[in-house]
């Protein structure tokens, strides 16, 4: 669902609170909070500025944000800013004296916020299933307990207009997102990592920026294969090949963004088709690794050229690794692959 909202200075007055949180104020308690919040409503990439004013001045204030995911568990955060003379919090410019971040950041009530530990497992992601969907963020200014004020910030993941349908062509497999208008752009393919499937919600993202996004699947969906495992790097030449041939495709150059293994594959792709000009590789590795299968286990090689293998590096699972899966499995926390790639890395330079 798309919502078709101003974008624009937002400037919400509270003389009385009764219609939000009025349990938390006392009674006859008046406020002349404001917030100004631009832009708002803003699209995810946005540097959103928050500022409070009608506060008290010179005392510690308390700024709280919580927005719910739609898997329905609530993330929240807070930050302690001391006010100014004016009555003023400006999160643009000021750091906060304690909180859940620190130092000058306009975006850290967001980027800092922990889901409630209430919710069992614990999300170790805010999950988005619907990314036309907005994500509303509610903001609170307290102190002593009592809420002085409240506002709401809106972020899209997809700007008004923006198109998305399935891809298929040649063996093909993606979701295509396109530009609300029906201008020429720039043609990117998008590649997830070991996660598989389509990757998202960049492509939203990006085609909200002007871009026509080819989020493209390469295992772990009907009609590829089910895991890392020897993936053709010709598949890539091929979803290359149609992002040149669509309409309103900018230019004969694509340009590749991946992730993590997609940054693997974004890069071999890159020095394989003279075609790409320009790869981003976001997490990306300075060698090949070992492919997985679908148990996230060592599988053998990830990528084959001309139905050969690509050498890579082998994953070494040792004893303290091990341990740190089960641990991990058993009490559903989160894995850091930190030592396994460190030590499987250290093998390889030893053995050459």
């Amino acid at each position: 669902m798309q919502r078709n909202i101003a974008v624009g200075l937002v400037l919400f007055t509270f003389s009385t609170l009764s219609h939000v949180n009025s349990n938390s104020l006392a009674p006859g308690k008046e406020q002349q909070v404001r917030f100004l919040i631009s832009p708002n409503p803003a699209l995810m990439d946005d540097r959103v500025a928050i500022k409070a004013t009608g506060l008290p001045p010179n005392r510690s204030m308390t700024m709280l944000a919580a927005s719910k995911d739609q898997r329905g568990c609530w993330w929240r955060s807070s930050a302690v800013f001391l006010t100014r003379r004016d009555g003023s919090i400006d999160l643009s410019v000021q750091a906060p004296t304690s909180g859940l971040y620190k130092g000058v950041d306009a975006m850290g009530l967001f980027w800092s916020m922990q889901p409630d530990k209430s919710v069992q497992p614990v999300p170790a992601f805010f999950e988005v299933v619907d990314w036309f969907k907005p994500i509303v963020t509610e903001i609170e200014a307290v102190s002593d307990g009592r809420v002085l004020g409240t506002s709401q910030v809106i972020r899209q993941f997809t700007a008004p207009g923006v198109r998305a349908g399935l891809f298929r062509s040649n063996g093909v497999v993606g979701i295509l997102y396109r530009p609300s208008d029906d201008r020429e752009h720039p043609g990117v393919i998008l590649l997830g990592g070991s996660e598989g499937g389509f990757p998202a919600p960049q492509g939203a993202m990006l085609a909200s920026r002007g871009f026509v996004v080819l989020a493209l699947a390469y295992f772990g969906t009907n009609g590829l294969p089910t895991a890392m495992q020897r993936i053709s790097v010709e598949y890539f030449g091929k979803a290359i090949h149609a992002m040149q041939s669509l309409p309103g495709v900018l230019g004969s150059g694509i340009s590749i963004i991946g992730s993590s293994r997609g940054a693997e594959a974004a890069l071999i792709a890159g020095s394989t088709y003279p075609e790409v000009n320009g790869v981003v590789a976001v997490s990306a590795s300075h060698v090949r690794w070992e492919g997985a299968t679908a148990k996230m286990l060592p599988g053998g090689p990830a990528w084959t050229y001309e139905n050969k293998p690509l050498a890579y590096v082998p994953f070494h699972i040792g004893p303290a690794f091990a341990a740190h899966y089960l641990w991990a499995s058993v009490t559903n926390s989160p894995l850091s692959l930190k030592s396994m790639f460190m030590d499987s890395l250290d093998r390889a330079v030893s053995d050459d």
